[in-house]
Order: C-alpha cells, then sequence, then structure tokens
C-alpha cells in the first residue's frame, strides 16, 4: 500500500494525554475515536482501519467505508452528493 507508514498507525495511539487533559476535561462523556486522514499519495483504495480519508495527488478523494459518519456527510456536502 502506497501510503501506509506505520509511524503514523502508530503514532495515532500516543494521544492519549490530549483526550486527558482537554476533550475530557471540557467535552466529558463525549464520544472520542481516532482517524488518520491522509494527503499526496497515489493510492486510490484504503486499506487500513485508521485511516478515515485521502486525498491523493490527482485530487481524488477516497472516504474509508468505516470512516464516522460525520466525515462521510461532510464530503457528501462538499461534493453536492448524496446516498440517500
Amino acid at each position: 500500500m502506497v501510503y501506509h507508514n506505520n509511524m503514523l498507525v502508530e503514532e495515532i495511539n500516543n494521544f492519549d494525554a490530549i483526550e486527558e487533559e482537554y476533550i475530557d476535561e471540557y467535552w466529558e462523556g463525549c464520544n472520542k475515536s481516532r482517524w488518520l486522514v491522509l494527503y499526496g499519495n497515489e493510492t486510490e483504495i484504503i486499506e487500513d482501519d485508521k485511516v478515515a480519508f485521502i486525498l491523493n495527488e490527482d485530487g481524488k478523494m477516497i472516504v474509508s467505508e468505516k470512516s464516522p459518519e460525520i466525515i462521510k456527510k461532510a464530503i457528501q456536502d462538499l461534493l453536492g452528493t448524496s446516498t440517500e
């Protein structure tokens, strides 16, 4: 996979301090999930469960089927498309 970078996937697990000291402090009880958004590669397929969205170097927007609904909706709104 062209975009896959183990360091990025591993790094996503290092944000506990931000969650504990800021998000939990100000948005107690909210749902949290961690996702990668990548830019500038040749891929057209998302193969990693931690990647929500890719804007490849050709300008193509690729959204993971596993992305949170808010990301899917934002891209649909941006493109003026709908799944309804």
